[in-house]
């Protein structure tokens, strides 16, 4: 190989060990749905907490998430995660001033309390039921 060529021989072998590497993280998406009657959880958010860091997954309006990680689609790093769920309702009142309506059981607030939790090991589908909050 001619002296020319090596950088861009090495160039190209940089560039694929970051394309093969920098995309193997497991990606989880799913459904959440009230236990009740399967219908789906509209808004708010999915929290993956592993110990030390976060991970989030917005509510679609059809009640599918996608959890990404530190940048958009980058996936989760293997491991033990306990899951919350963010989700609050807005309404406006008579006087223009937003009211603020729990949907579901206050204990998905909390990773330590909501009973939900994941080891992700690869990429997968892990939908959530959750209960309607009673006053």
């Amino acid at each position: 190989m001619s002296n020319k060529r090596a950088p861009i021989f090495l160039i190209t072998v940089l560039f694929s060990l970051l394309i093969t590497t920098g995309c193997g993280q497991p990606k989880i998406s799913g459904k959440v749905v009230y236990s009740d009657d399967q219908s789906p959880v509209t808004q708010g958010v999915v929290i993956f907490h592993d110990g030390n860091n976060i991970a989030r997954g917005p509510i679609q309006s059809n009640g599918r998430y996608a959890v990404e990680s530190l940048k958009k689609n980058d996936g989760l790093p293997p491991g033990m995660y306990k899951i919350s769920i963010k989700e609050t309702q807005v309404n406006i009142s008579e006087a223009d001033l937003p009211v603020y309506q729990n949907m579901i059981d206050k204990k998905y607030e909390s990773p330590d309390t909501s009973g939900l939790s994941l080891n992700v090991t690869k990429s997968q589908t892990f939908d959530i039921q959750v209960e309607r909050f009673q006053k």
